[in-house]
């Protein structure tokens, strides 16, 4: 019963860590501007973002991601 109740325990704790990530950063969206500097900003969607973005950055690049998932650019 031990060994049971350990691997749940287990199996509970590896899947909030495979969940966590990908939930934490669900509405994140990050900015690189012409100089090579980052911002980041929240949204509740893509949409909004896009509206975000084209009203406070005159360039640069919008992305789901840090490292890809190009949305929009000026």
């Amino acid at each position: 019963m031990n060994k049971v109740r350990l691997f749940s325990i287990a199996a509970v704790i590896a899947l909030s860590s495979f969940i966590a990530p990908q939930t934490a950063s669900a509405y994140k969206y990050h900015v690189t501007l012409p100089n090579g500097t980052h911002a980041t900003f929240d949204a509740k969607n893509s949409a909004e973002a896009v509206h975000y973005f084209r009203e406070h950055y005159k360039e640069g690049v919008l992305m789901k991601r840090p490292n890809g998932g190009i949305l929009d650019f000026q």
